[in-house]
């Protein structure tokens, strides 16, 4: 008995002692995430490897140092944005506007008790929010996205609810050709030194890669500064909606249109109060798109 007894306190002084952080999984809705078994920068050379070997083109985001560059606090938080054409075409076909979240968006990053995880947005909350009725080509973009986190996590994803869909884009019609709008937009954002183009995104150009044809659909990413770091700072997996997006597409009726994130709806989603600058950048997007429509 009395060495049972020695057993028992043995196992529990060990049970104790190891590592008893209980972790808090993400709440964002329309959120898809998996817990990685390695360490955050394992994990993020396990994921940008994977795309590398798939061959498709990525951009990568250190959020951790943007938000530091802005005198804002960040725990660790890298994107990778990637490309993967056969399965965004049909999408694109059916609603062009789902062009502001090609490429998609993959993000690792450390949450507040040190834990690693990977997420990226569910394809269900985008099919809600864009009025998507092709379910077969959702599902075919959501499992890829979820064995690309599965297997680099070593867990399967999980998937919070998407009842909380807002309108994540405003858009307006330009009297002005398709590329005149587009260029246009690029030399403001190009010759504006608080806006950062990060990147040019031709959905047209893609699709012809797989053989595809999509009418006129460009899409500008950029940075404002304080505002990204802001949110960044207030509320980790704001970072989901960024970078900051600009679309100019042509509908079926040959008429251009221009549509751009609206900065309320990222603040709705994330639950956050009043964000210093946003109402700023907000108004400051509006009028930028007017007056490269007009």
């Amino acid at each position: 008995m009395r060495f049972l007894i020695s057993v028992l306190m043995v196992a529990l002084f060990v049970s104790c002692s190891s590592d008893d952080r209980t972790i808090t999984y993400p709440d964002t809705p329309g959120l898809a995430y998996a817990e990685s078994e390695a360490t955050f920068t394992e994990t993020y050379r396990g994921l940008r490897a994977s795309m590398q070997q798939a061959d498709y083109r990525i951009e990568e985001i250190d959020f951790k140092e943007y938000a530091e560059s802005h005198g804002k606090r960040s725990r660790e938080a890298k994107m990778i944005l990637f490309s993967n054409p056969s399965l965004e075409v049909p999408l694109l076909k059916e609603n062009p506007k789902i062009g502001m979240e090609f490429p998609s968006r993959v993000l690792t990053f450390e949450d507040r008790d040190k834990f690693i995880l990977v997420a990226y947005n569910n394809m269900e909350y985008y099919s809600r929010m864009y009025d998507l009725n092709n379910m077969g080509a959702v599902q075919n973009m959501e499992s890829s996205l979820s064995q690309i986190v599965s297997d680099v996590t070593g867990n399967m994803t999980m998937k919070n609810e998407t009842a909380m869909v807002g309108k994540n884009t405003i858009t307006i019609a330009s009297r002005k050709s398709f590329n005149e709008t587009y260029n246009t937009l690029r030399n403001i954002i190009s010759d504006n030194p608080e806006m950062n183009l990060l990147a040019e995104v031709d959905h047209q150009l893609n699709a012809s890669t797989v053989g595809e044809d999509i009418r006129p659909n460009k899409l500008l990413l950029f940075t404002t500064g304080l505002l990204e770091a802001n949110l960044i700072d207030r509320h980790q997996l704001s970072v989901m909606d960024l970078p900051l997006r600009l679309l100019v597409w042509e509908d079926e009726n040959n008429k251009v249109h221009v549509s751009y994130s609206d900065l309320y709806t990222i603040k709705d989603r994330h639950q956050m109060e009043e964000v210093d600058k946003l109402s700023e950048i907000r108004v400051l997007l509006a009028d930028l798109v007017l007056s490269a429509s007009n």
